[in-house]
């Protein structure tokens, strides 16, 4: 896949366009017509062989607890800064967003394990005005 290769990732965004074709939708479609029977095996060992992610909610959830696990093991630090980019991945912004959802009890206890499980702190103190509650 060009587009992993050349941005680290396969996170395409909405509206991304390769060669005229909008990679995003392209993407949807294939895993849709996977879902509904309407790719042939040979179709779907095909994209198996490039990585094709079949389950991206799973997958990223996946993709970025692994990101985070290398990022603590390299800088020894359970405290990402929200603009910390991990191999092109947005991996502040997104803890910053699972905390969230945290706070609004929208994780799994599975989840909230695996963050736990590395050492990172549901509550932040973002500075001398903001008060741990």
């Amino acid at each position: 896949m060009k587009f992993k290769k050349h941005h680290g990732h396969d996170e395409v965004p909405r509206g991304f366009q390769s060669d005229g074709i909008y990679l995003d939708k392209w993407i949807s479609n294939r895993r849709t017509d996977r879902r509904v029977g309407r790719l042939h095996p040979e179709q779907i060992a095909e994209l198996d062989k490039l990585g094709f992610r079949w389950s991206p909610r799973k997958d990223y959830w996946e993709y970025a607890i692994g990101l985070l696990g290398k990022y603590i093991k390299r800088t020894k630090k359970r405290h990402v800064p929200v603009s910390h980019v991990e191999e092109g991945f947005k991996l502040g912004q997104w803890l910053s967003a699972v905390r969230s959802d945290y706070k609004a009890g929208l994780l799994s206890q599975e989840r909230i394990d695996a963050i736990s499980k590395l050492g990172i702190q549901w509550k932040v103190s973002r500075g001398p005005a903001s008060q741990i509650r």
